[in-house]
């Protein structure tokens, strides 16, 4: 847990690994073909940059991202650089 010590594992320095695979998989566009489909691309790429951020202080904001869609919004520009 946070408390107990093993915060320091996860110090500034720290990069989780990122799966290559299913970043290549979100970047896919060939089903694209209307607007909800390519916003519904877009919200979907959003979740995975954060899963797959190196950072675990946004990778951290996945799982709030999936149900609260402006964070995940809010944290793009953050995510995408960060992969």
């Amino acid at each position: 847990g946070w408390g107990d010590g093993d915060t320091a594992a996860y110090g500034a320095g720290h990069r989780l690994p990122i799966n290559q695979v299913n970043l290549a998989r979100a970047w896919d566009v060939t089903q694209q073909v209307s607007a909800e489909d390519w916003a519904d691309w877009l919200r979907r790429l959003m979740v995975e940059l954060l899963r797959e951020s190196p950072s675990p202080a946004l990778r951290a904001c996945n799982a709030l991202a999936q149900v609260q869609p402006t964070l995940a919004r809010d944290l793009f520009h953050a995510a995408f650089l960060s992969c």
